[in-house]
């Protein structure tokens, strides 16, 4: 584990990007309809219904972290419920609190709460339609944390991350994140 993966505490700067992208997060999963909920992703072991219960659970499990709390609940077995915008954004700002009141121990890195939001919530807007308004500040944040914590040995076929894929420096930050992140920005259903 690097120092940037083992120290949960960001600067200011950091949790409000953290702040902003929680919130575009937020809106896209409020716009995710239900006759989306069986189409697939980018991320390609999640369809729509299950990227909304991924991201619900990471920060769910991220705010519980950040706030001293031990998760009750693996975040890969949570279920978004009746409600998936309001549940994220409840986590959202139970996660928000414990990072701005100065993280408790075995807190998240916030540059990985970062990273969850925005992958995951490009995955989720890719495959519904939605645009993805991220702050090109917190996405080029994102960048960095993942080039401090994303070797090799975690890409390829059955691991965690696929392979970069290349996109031009010139292009927008959200479009070299994906890349960054194994994903086409170009992906469509």
């Amino acid at each position: 584990m690097t120092n940037q993966q083992s120290a949960p505490r960001g600067s200011g700067d950091d949790v409000e990007d953290l702040a902003a992208v929680l919130q575009v997060t937020e809106g896209i999963v409020a716009g995710v309809r239900p006759e989306q909920a069986g189409l697939p992703t980018p991320c390609p072991d999640y369809d729509v219904s299950a990227m909304v219960d991924h991201l619900v659970g990471y920060a769910t499990n991220f705010a519980d972290r950040a706030n001293g709390v031990e998760p009750p609940a693996d975040p890969d077995t949570t279920t978004a419920g009746e409600d998936p915008a309001a549940a994220y954004h409840e986590a959202a700002m139970r996660m928000l609190d414990g990072y701005r009141g100065g993280p408790a121990e075995g807190a998240t890195p916030i540059g990985v709460a970062l990273m969850e939001a925005v992958t995951h919530g490009w995955d989720l807007a890719k495959a519904t339609g939605q645009p993805t308004p991220y702050p090109d500040r917190a996405v080029e944040a994102v960048i960095t944390a993942g080039q401090g914590m994303l070797g090799p040995q975690y890409r390829g076929p059955d691991k965690p991350f696929g392979e970069e894929v290349e996109v031009p420096a010139s292009a927008p930050a959200i479009d070299r994140l994906a890349g960054f992140m194994g994903r086409d920005p170009a992906w469509s259903a």
